[in-house]
């Protein structure tokens, strides 16, 4: 779970640097944005799918 949350925190901060720069270097940018929130979802998706499954098992 460790490096999902530190994808996601990197994902957030690249987001902050890309609201500034505009046009190339904005979307150069914004690609890191994107890949760092796809690292983050596959790295958390197995954590959040045990989750769901604990909770809907307890209903």
């Amino acid at each position: 779970m460790g490096l999902g949350m530190v994808a996601a925190t990197g994902g957030v901060v690249l987001t902050v640097v890309a609201a500034n720069p505009s046009g190339e270097n904005g979307a150069n940018t914004v690609f890191g944005v994107v890949m760092c929130f796809l690292v983050a979802i596959a790295l958390l998706g197995p954590w959040a799918a045990r989750i769901a499954a604990g909770y809907s098992a307890c209903r």
